[in-house]
């Protein structure tokens, strides 16, 4: 019987004996050894992974809490110009105290 699976590196139709000796069906228990340590790193990788995931949302909602809290452009502009203002009138008028 042919089979219909191809070989990814050569090109090669794979024999179906080798296909089966290559991986078991279902339920495990495979030829490869240590599979189950190597998925097992994997899902604690992904656990941690979600922590720092979880880690880096907490510090992004505090820092969009700071930025909201910063004046905006106008308001600095606006400062300015009051600031501004207060000085030339200081300039141009005095204190009064002087007669």
């Amino acid at each position: 019987m042919a089979s219909n699976v191809i070989n990814i590196h050569d090109g090669k139709p794979i024999e179906d004996g080798r296909l089966h000796r290559t991986l078991k069906d279902g339920g495990g228990g495979g030829t490869y050894d240590g599979m189950e340590a190597r998925v097992k790193r994997l899902e604690d990788d992904g656990k941690e992974l979600r922590q720092d995931l979880k880690t880096i949302m907490r510090d992004l909602a505090e820092i969009k809490g700071r930025v909201n809290a910063m004046p905006t452009t106008w308001q600095m502009v606006g400062f300015v110009v009051a600031l501004c203002l207060a000085f030339f009138t200081y300039m141009r008028f005095g204190l009064g105290l002087g007669g």
